[in-house]
């Protein structure tokens, strides 16, 4: 199992939750082909958050990646927001 995980920062001032248009994003690439569960964490008082995409392997990671940039480009065109590249991971326990 592949963890992908990116760095997010939401604009000043944006204390809530993610806009509506960034979790509908989130729900197309959570029901990618292979995917096994993905995460979205915020801290509210800051704007700052991470998302954890576990993939069931390396192949189906590579295979979502010209949707991946198609779907990033438009979260932060949509919302202001800035997603760092991702880091992977090798999910080594998974309780």
């Amino acid at each position: 199992m592949i963890a992908e995980v990116h760095q997010v920062k939401f604009p000043s001032g944006a204390t809530a939750a993610p806009p509506e248009g960034a979790n509908n994003l989130a729900d197309e690439a959570a029901k990618a082909p292979g995917s096994a569960q993905l995460l979205t964490l915020m801290d509210i008082s800051t704007g700052e958050g991470l998302v954890i995409h576990l993939w069931n392997d390396q192949a189906a990671y590579e295979a979502f990646a010209a949707r991946r940039k198609e779907l990033t480009a438009d979260a932060e065109r949509g919302s202001g927001s800035q997603i760092d590249p991702a880091h992977l991971y090798e999910v080594t326990y998974n309780g």
